[in-house]
């Protein structure tokens, strides 16, 4: 009867341990190929504290022109983007709580962004064409969810900044503003 005593005890306590919780944890390492209609990114995310995660991005944007030849002629190319934001994961812990998935960083985030596009091509069908050098930032707040076990569904929304000088009219216009909405599906490694 002790015996039975002893190892049921023993086997409640070890149940009483199981029930202890880690608060959940961004990934430590994500990388992954992410793509929507009109930009595809290798993108690599590493978690720098208990929230929060860095990304780097190097992809390439398409760039296309279709019209009457007579205004303006049509072209196509893709254009090399960088990228380097912050990530900070807000509800993971509650997401947990509610029995909703966390794995691979699936969760609501608030994000800054920097992205800089060189003035070349990485392919274009008119090499009359040209670009510039094209440098952003910006500030979002996003979602992230996992679909099946390799495949992630991205959001974000938020406002895109752009410095630089221009002149509209007489006056001198220093960076624009404008909101921006993106969306990519994702396949990790």
């Amino acid at each position: 009867m002790k015996t039975l005593f002893t190892t049921l005890s023993l086997l409640f306590t070890l149940c009483l341990f199981a029930q202890e919780e880690i608060a959940p944890t961004p990934e430590a390492s994500i990388t992954s190929l992410q793509a929507n209609l009109g930009t595809i990114h290798l993108v690599h995310e590493r978690k720098i504290s208990s929230k929060s995660t860095v990304r780097l991005e190097i992809g390439a944007r398409q760039r296309f022109r279709y019209s009457s030849p007579e205004v303006s002629p049509n072209y196509y190319g893709l254009q090399p983007v960088f990228g380097l934001s912050g990530r900070h994961y807000y509800n993971l812990a509650k997401r947990a709580e509610r029995g909703q998935n966390t794995a691979n960083n699936s969760g609501n985030f608030v994000g800054l962004t920097a992205q800089y596009r060189p003035d070349f091509f990485l392919y274009n069908t008119n090499s009359s064409i040209t670009t510039n050098d094209h440098f952003s930032a910006n500030a979002h707040w996003g979602l992230r969810r996992q679909l099946g076990r390799r495949f992630d569904f991205e959001l974000t929304a938020g406002v895109n900044l752009r410095p630089g000088s221009r002149l509209v009219g007489r006056r001198s216009i220093l960076g624009t503003s404008r909101p921006s909405i993106n969306w990519r599906i994702g396949y990790r490694f």
